[in-house]
């Protein structure tokens, strides 16, 4: 039987006439309860990259640990490129990067994740070769970072000599060379935060004598320079009418926390816009957006939580756009954030609704919650925001409602009524499909999902609805209750012993782990805090990935 599976099979609860939509698994890579995606996506981490007109992913088959994979959107051209450490080691490619059609990343030959080095590929096996072993031996060089600067590969690594630092590759041994040693000595520079802006490529690096520092490179090691001396940076940064923002601190009066600052690439144009949380406290904001020529983000003025901003980049213009949960509570609950037709799309609780999806045009009238979701003070959670032809897809769940999914795949135009579930991919309440955006490739929207059946795998949406089908519906291998939970989970097996449990955050750490037996177990989660977990459930039978919330 093909593996390749429309999505418009699979409904929860039966019925004749439902408007279906043409999305597809694009293959079963992992046959069974596992999946080749594991627990849940990690676009975080560059792996999904379209290069030479293929889509390159990482994944597990079962039988060659984490590889590199490229489809071309059919089952059949869905396939491993190579298995880069032989067997069932792990190779875990990362950071893919497209250079003028030549896919770059990181990978550990020998499947230790220690022993990374520098990787290329055309697509094909023989083509798929390390580039350089820049710090031979059994420890490997760790680039990271990795980003496309005029033709080049720009990244950082570490050769034991110099510490991690800033190198440049042309996808040749003899031309992958360390470009600049932004200090001395060992310990390196550790660049991060790579940027484009105004012809060159800026990015952040320790000089070990003055802290963390703003840097610029035009690619020679002459033109890699700090743009100024004295500020402190910190993640966060983004660029909005040719000014670069980022999260810094002046360092020689101590007199401000990280705060809202701004650069023309000079150091007389280097400047703090606004002391936004007053005194020596930080704003700690975070996720910059371009909506229509201002800055949009998120941040602390130290009285109104974590809340909408905006700025033009000056003082008088940065300002709090709404005090979406007034007082001290903080609005912005989670920093998924997306914009499409001059409009920024964000979670948010207001304090009544719980966390919601919002949008802002920028103005205080403008900024709203979009939908309920997940009636009353519940929370629907919308995460992995993504722009799919000016609609925006997201990952929800709408508890409280009858007949309420897991976390599925919803898309928005901005309005209550067109603010629907694409499809519940794993049917049934109880069922969590993890639904999660991750790439546009080929005018198709790629998300990693799981029916309950086949493991969380790659799937393809083109966004069009088609005729009506008969559902079929599909038996939940597993149950979990109550969710949200206060004190305690149960979990139930049908037909099946259980095996292990873990839970994990949404970030992939790991919180709790227990051997169990039986077919039914009870967990306590009253000292876990309020939030979103993955609980990782092993049956004889194999692995289900489900999310909980805790109240």
């Amino acid at each position: 039987m093909k593996k390749t599976i429309l999505f418009a099979m699979f409904f929860a609860l039966g019925g004749w006439s439902k408007t279906v939509f043409t999305q597809v698994m694009v293959k079963d890579i992992h046959p069974g309860y596992n999946g080749s995606m594991g627990s849940f996506p990690q676009p975080y981490m560059s792996e999904f990259q379209v290069s030479n007109q293929s889509l390159y992913f990482v994944a597990n088959d079962g039988n060659n640990g984490n590889e590199l994979y490229k489809t071309d959107g059919t089952e059949a051209g869905t396939v491993l490129v190579k298995d880069i450490a032989p067997g069932t080691l792990i190779s875990s490619s990362r950071y893919l990067t497209d250079v003028n059609g030549t896919l770059f990343f990181s990978a550990g030959s020998d499947g230790n994740n220690y022993t990374f080095e520098l990787w290329k590929s055309n697509g094909t096996n023989a083509g798929t070769t390390m580039v350089k072993d820049i710090r031979p031996g059994v420890e490997g060089s760790m680039p990271t970072g990795l980003i496309n600067y005029n033709g080049n590969l720009y990244f950082s690594a570490n050769d034991s000599v110099h510490g991690p630092e800033l190198w440049k590759s042309d996808g040749t041994s003899a031309g992958t060379v360390l470009l600049k040693e932004t200090t001395t000595g060992s310990s390196g520079g550790n660049p991060d935060n790579f940027i484009l802006f105004n012809s060159y490529l800026f990015f952040y690096a320790n000089d070990q004598s003055n802290g963390v520092r703003l840097w610029k490179t035009d690619g020679t090691s002459a033109g890699t320079v700090k743009v100024k001396n004295n500020v402190n940076v910190s993640s966060s940064n983004g660029v909005v009418n040719d000014i670069l923002y980022f999260r810094g601190q002046d360092n020689t009066s101590n007199t401000y926390g990280y705060e809202l600052w701004k650069t023309d690439g000079t150091d007389a144009g280097t400047v703090m816009v606004k002391d936004i949380n007053p005194g020596s406290s930080s704003s700690n904001f975070k996720h910059f957006n371009n909506v229509n020529g201002t800055l949009l983000f998120f941040a602390y003025d130290g009285t109104n939580g974590m809340e909408l901003w905006k700025s033009d980049g000056t003082d008088v213009g940065t300002v709090m756009v709404k005090d979406i949960n007034p007082g001290s509570s903080s609005g912005i609950q989670d920093y998924f954030s997306a914009v499409a037709n001059g409009i920024l799309y964000f979670t948010a609780n207001d304090g009544i609704n719980g966390s919601e999806l919002w949008k802002s045009d920028g103005t205080t009238s403008g900024t709203q919650m979009i939908k309920n979701i997940s009636p009353g003070a519940g929370s629907s959670n919308p995460a992995h925001l993504y722009n799919f032809n000016n609609t925006i897809y997201f990952q929800a769940t709408d508890y409280g409602t009858t007949n309420f999914h897991g976390y599925e795949l919803w898309k928005t135009d901005g309005t209550e009524a067109g603010t629907v579930m694409v499809k519940d991919i794993y049917p049934g309440s109880d069922g969590s499909s993890l639904a999660a955006p991750v790439i546009i490739f080929d005018n198709q929207l790629y998300l990693t999902a799981s029916n309950g059946v086949n493991g969380t795998e790659l799937w393809k949406y083109d966004g069009n609805s088609t005729a009506s089908i008969n559902s079929l519906g599909i038996d939940n291998v597993l149950t979990i209750y109550p969710n949200p939970a206060q004190t305690q989970l149960t979990i139930s097996a049908k037909d099946d012993q259980l095996v292990s449990l873990q839970i994990t955050d949404l970030n992939g750490k790991l919180l709790s782990k227990q051997f169990v037996s039986g077919k039914s177990v009870e967990i306590k989660v009253e000292n876990f805090d309020a939030g979103i977990y993955l609980i990782t459930i092993e049956t004889e039978k194999g692995i289900v990935v489900k999310r909980f919330v805790k109240k």
